[in-house]
């Protein structure tokens, strides 16, 4: 039926009065308070949804009480196709307009929404806005607790899980991983027990979801003894369980205990999947096991098993400490094979290996290929060139770095991983004053003593430094602008 020509009869209990209508004033209303075009196209396959059926009648003032279901579930498609942050505010208004931001499947939607975004503050407003009636309601404070928790801020995670706790409100299945993982976060091995304790009392034993989040929180402290006996007494056994356990005993660098878990999986007839090989592969990797992981790898390849991203990742880095140059160059067509190039830790993986290789061409292209550059590319670039001896390519390239930006957004600033490649680079070719220059320029950055730098520029026009680090530290003030400005 056309907007605007629409000859509906509201029949309206309310002091026997019969309201007729030619035009669905309110729709006219929200439609025109849409902010963007973008909206209208985002509303336009539910339209239907908003007009009234002849033969409704409504016992209350707005309809969408009594609509309620077909209006959640339509705004609950908005918010799935929901793509930029505008939409997300423009949906918020919508919510608002038709007064369903109240309703706490809704609320929680939005929550969520903000968090994918990024923008927690406007979740956090959100949640605030919820009347107290409403917050009795469990989804809102999963919706909340997790967009603290995905965005680090643990500890006011435990804060609204105490505000939860002290409302009567009881956690469920999905509220007690997120609490587990926020305490994991804060490295307090007390609260780890808490918690623990605090699962068993609510008669979480033996829920799957919650015995799975505290053998990854053990596992991070170094505590597989404890992880292992909970994982002896679980009922029932998920892939993600025993993955969690191998991936527990590789992160404790225990090769052995991985090893153990990975053969016990295959004799009580589960079938180890992708991340139960890496896992076990780096658990040798870090053991510095590089002959075994090799034959594991190429016993998963016999196999036929799914060669991931993370997987080739772990090989990559087999290969530059054992300097395999055609294990690498095989590793790298295997990369291209699954599809892995846009992926940018194995873009980086590749740049260390053929870096450590000296393949500082292959490096430097693979390098180049990535859009967005982390601290971590430029790291391996950087430390590619020091290894190889070429110290004023690595100082060329250090100076970049400070130039570029991540994103669009800020430029990469440089850590002690990238000053300690300039450094060593220098001091392998014999520079010392270069060396010790660039030490206590790095001195300078992690102090902000300003009388510092400025005997390092003075320090910089010694004849037995590079005239690239001459140039960079006299006239290539982009470097050191900060001290400068006064902005430290």
């Amino acid at each position: 039926m056309p907007l605007g020509e629409t000859s509906t009869r509201y029949s309206l209990v309310k002091g026997e009065r019969i309201v007729r209508s030619g035009k669905l004033r309110w729709l006219k209303s929200l439609m025109r308070n849409a902010a963007s075009k973008c909206f209208h196209s985002l509303l336009s396959p539910f339209q239907s949804i908003f007009v009234v059926s002849t033969s409704i009648s409504l016992h209350t003032h707005p309809f969408y009480v009594t609509h309620n279901d077909e209006l959640v579930d339509s705004f609950h498609a908005f918010f799935r196709r929901c793509l930029t942050l505008q939409q997300a505010r423009q949906l918020h208004s919508q919510l608002f307009l038709t007064a369903t931001h109240r309703l706490p499947f809704l609320a929680a939607s939005l929550i969520a929404l903000y968090a994918r975004f990024g923008f927690l503050s406007d979740a956090r407003k959100v949640f605030a806005a919820i009347p107290v009636e409403g917050l009795h309601h469990l989804l809102l404070w999963n919706s909340i607790i997790r967009a603290n928790v995905s965005h680090g801020y643990h500890q006011h995670a435990l804060q609204l899980y105490l505000e939860m706790r002290n409302l009567g409100i009881f956690p469920d299945g999905f509220t007690l991983p997120l609490i587990i993982r926020a305490c994991s976060s804060l490295a307090v091995s007390d609260l780890c027990r808490i918690v623990h304790c605090h699962a068993l009392q609510l008669g979480f034993r033996n829920h799957l979801h919650v015995v799975n989040e505290l053998l990854v929180m053990y596992g991070k402290h170094g505590r597989m003894e404890d992880s292992r006996q909970l994982f002896d007494g679980m009922s029932v056994r998920s892939v993600v369980s025993w993955n969690t356990m191998v991936s527990g005993y590789a992160f404790n660098c225990d090769s052995l205990g991985a090893s153990a878990i990975f053969k016990r999986m295959e004799l009580e007839g589960l079938q180890p999947n992708s991340v139960t090989w890496t896992s076990l592969l780096s658990s040798h990797v870090r053991c510095g096991l590089y002959d075994e992981t090799l034959e594991l790898f190429k016993l998963m390849r016999t196999r036929t098993i799914e060669i991931s991203a993370e997987a080739l990742a772990v090989m990559l880095s087999v290969c530059a400490t054992m300097l395999q140059v055609d294990w690498g160059r095989e590793i790298h067509g295997l990369v291209v094979k699954g599809g892995y190039e846009d992926y940018l830790f194995v873009k980086n993986a590749l740049i260390g290996t053929y870096g450590k290789h000296q393949n500082l061409g292959d490096a430097q292209r693979v390098f180049l290929d990535i859009k967005n550059k982390s601290l971590v590319s430029w790291n391996a670039l950087i430390s590619a060139y020091a290894e190889s001896g070429l110290c004023e390519e690595a100082y060329a390239a250090f100076l970049q770095m400070e130039k570029s930006c991540t994103d669009g957004q800020s430029p990469v600033r440089p850590n002690v991983i990238s000053w300690s490649a300039v450094i060593g680079g220098f001091a392998s070719k014999g520079l010392g004053t270069a060396s010790t220059i660039s030490y206590t320029c790095m001195q300078v950055l992690q102090s902000g003593v300003l009388d510092v730098f400025l005997r390092f520029k003075a320090s910089v026009e010694r004849e037995d430094c590079p005239s690239l680090l001459r140039n960079g530290g006299a006239s290539g003030r982009h470097s050191y602008k900060g001290f400068e400005d006064g902005e430290l």
